[in-house]
C-alpha cells in the first residue's frame, strides 16, 4: 500500500484492446460478411454466427436497428435451412432479446429436436426461465451445469439467479 491507501496493482494498466478499436473490428467483421454477394455463400453456421455478432453489436451500442436486422436475418436463416437446429437456436436467442419468450422456447424445442447440443439449449432455456421469473426451473439447470463444469460462466449464472431470488449470501 502507498500513502493514499492504494495497492500497487491498482496503478498497473493491464494491456487490453481499446473499446473503440474493438467496436471497429466487430463492425468490419460484420460488414465484410454482409456484402450482398457474400451472405448466400456462407455456410449455415457462419450465417448463424453473423446474426449473433449483429445482435452483440446492437447490445454494445444500444442499437435497436441491429436487433431488428438480426431478427430478420434469423428468420431468413430458418426459412433457408429449416432442418438445421442452429437456425432455430439463433432465432430463439434473438426472440428472447425482444422478450418473446414463448416463441423462443418453441424454437429451442425445435432446435433440440433437430440435434442442437442439449447443454447449449438447456442454458438458453434456463436464461429464458430466469427472465420469466420461473426461478425453480432455471435453478435446476444452472446447478447441474455448475456441478458438471464449475467455471466463470456456469457459476456466474448460478450466482446471478440466486441474487435475483434474494439469496445474497
Amino acid at each position: 500500500m502507498d500513502l493514499l491507501g492504494e495497492s500497487p496493482l491498482s496503478q498497473v494498466e493491464l494491456p487490453t484492446t481499446d473499446g473503440a478499436i474493438a467496436l471497429i473490428n466487430l463492425h468490419s467483421q460484420i460488414e465484410g460478411q454482409m456484402r450482398p454477394d457474400r451472405w448466400h455463400l456462407l455456410m449455415v453456421e457462419q450465417r448463424a454466427r453473423l446474426v449473433e455478432l449483429i445482435a452483440l453489436r446492437g447490445q454494445f451500442l444500444g442499437c435497436v436497428a441491429d436487433y431488428e436486422h438480426a431478427a430478420g436475418l434469423a428468420q431468413q436463416l430458418v426459412e433457408d435451412a429449416p432442418m438445421e437446429g442452429i437456425c432455430f437456436f439463433v432465432r430463439a436467442k434473438i426472440a428472447s432479446i425482444f422478450h418473446r419468450f414463448s416463441e423462443a422456447l418453441v424454437d429451442l424445442d425445435r432446435a433440440e429436436a433437430l440435434g442442437m447440443e442439449q447443454r447449449e439449449v438447456a442454458a438458453a432455456r434456463a436464461g429464458i426461465f430466469q427472465a420469466m421469473g420461473r426461478y425453480d426451473a432455471a435453478l435446476e439447470v444452472y446447478q447441474q451445469a455448475a456441478e458438471k463444469q464449475p467455471n466463470l460462466d456456469t457459476l456466474g449464472k448460478l450466482a446471478s439467479l440466486k441474487w435475483e431470488m434474494g439469496e445474497i449470501a
